[in-house]
């Protein structure tokens, strides 16, 4: 067991001495090692948690919110559900590629944080080293939690300086540990905090993350803590066969996207968007009537849109790239007038 960094230390030079012994690389590896965990007793034990930097909702290469105004009756329901009976504290929301859900779970998680409600957030992100594994999404969670929620960090750390080892721990001793018991350490009578783990789907451990969802679910059903916890993804076979299943499908809240009309909002972002190219590029569109595109083909491209932001995303995206190369507005107007539908560009990728 380590007594402090001079017996660290001292390890440290004994070593260097012997070096007919050790080889170079043995050496070097152990000495490596050893500054590593004298690094974390000089600057505290939450430097072992290790934390993943852009999982978190406000990392500089998070997605964009939703545009103000937008998603309002989905982030009611989830607003509702946090202050609502207890009886249900895991919510997942679900739907199709492409639907908006990172953005609600980045618009959900800073409206929380701006109300100091937000424990912890985890983002994953498919074939993005550690954001796409379950290895360090516990201690992730924990690392942040301990800043945001203040009377946990005592007892996080105390979970450090008796095992250094517990982020190699089952998901489940990690839960327990590192999570709800520093929550259960916290005044219950305080509003509850809010977890946001957005994009499941995109964990590559998908057994373990089946085997998390559960894990969450059974705890919270025996305990009943001040804490809510956001889940968002694709419906896929290992995350809705574990919601729908108990003890998951009598603890949590099902929030379908699909059940919410989103052609409204995403008429409101085209018009936004199409509005500021329009201004920013007066020159070029002197010829062209205002308002641009046209209300009926602006709801022609709602329709083509069938719901999926990624779709209206990546047309403004589109357009906006092709008005610095494009000899005539009037062939971009052509463009965004005949823009293929989501759904003829779903298929034509099926195939």
């Amino acid at each position: 067991m380590l007594t402090g960094p001079p017996s660290i230390m001292s390890v440290v030079i004994r070593i260097s001495d012997q070096s007919q012994i050790i080889t170079t690389q043995v050496r070097c590896n152990v000495i490596i090692t050893l500054l590593y965990l004298l690094s974390c007793l000089t600057s505290g034990p939450l430097t072992l948690l290790d934390p993943v930097p852009d999982a978190v909702y406000d990392s500089i290469n998070a997605v964009s919110g939703c545009m103000t105004g937008t998603r309002q009756e989905v982030i009611g329901c989830i607003t509702e559900w946090i202050d609502g009976p207890s009886d249900q504290p895991i919510c997942w929301l679900y739907g199709a590629a492409g639907s908006g859900k990172s953005a609600i779970s980045k618009t959900v998680a800073e409206l929380c944080a701006g109300m100091n409600r937000l424990g912890a957030s985890f983002f994953f992100l498919r074939g993005a080293g550690r954001r796409s594994r379950i290895t360090s999404f516990i201690p992730t969670l924990a690392y942040h939690l301990a800043f945001s929620v203040p009377a946990t960090k005592s007892c996080i750390e105390s979970v450090l300086r008796s095992d250094h080892h517990i982020t190699h721990r089952s998901l489940e001793r990690q839960f327990r540990q590192l999570i709800i018991e520093p929550i259960r350490s916290v005044d219950p009578r305080i509003p509850p905090t809010v977890i946001v783990i957005d994009a499941l789907d995109e964990c590559d451990d998908k057994q373990m993350i089946a085997d998390f969802i559960e894990i969450v679910a059974r705890t919270l059903r025996e305990d009943q803590l001040p804490i809510r916890f956001l889940f968002t993804s694709r419906v896929e076979d290992h995350v809705q066969k574990m919601f729908l299943t108990s003890p998951a499908m009598n603890t949590t809240y099902h929030l379908n996207l699909q059940e919410f009309n989103a052609g409204h909002d995403i008429h409101t972002f085209f018009r936004s968007r199409f509005s500021t190219i329009y201004q920013e590029n007066r020159r070029l569109m002197s010829n062209i009537s205002h308002p641009w595109p046209s209300d009926s083909v602006l709801t022609e491209l709602v329709d083509k849109s069938s719901g999926s932001f990624i779709f209206a995303f990546t047309l403004v995206n589109f357009v906006e790239v092709r008005l610095d190369g494009c000899g005539s507005m009037h062939q971009l107007n052509r463009l965004v007038e005949r823009a293929p539908s989501h759904q003829s560009v779903h298929h034509a990728g099926e195939r």
